[in-house]
């Protein structure tokens, strides 16, 4: 198996501490996956979402 350069495993590693974040950050404001009675928390997911992207 050919040796992979840093660069390469920096960035996988980022990707997948990316991807984790958004994941966390989904099932906290929203633990019911998107059901009408969690609008408020959609809402505040939205706000969330424009303050961190």
């Amino acid at each position: 198996m050919p040796q992979m350069s840093p660069m390469y495993w920096l960035l996988l590693f980022f990707f997948m501490l990316m991807i984790m974040y958004m994941y966390i950050s989904i099932l906290y404001f929203s633990p019911f996956s998107f059901s009408p009675t969690t609008y408020t928390n959609l809402n505040n997911f939205k706000l969330m979402k424009k303050i961190k992207f």
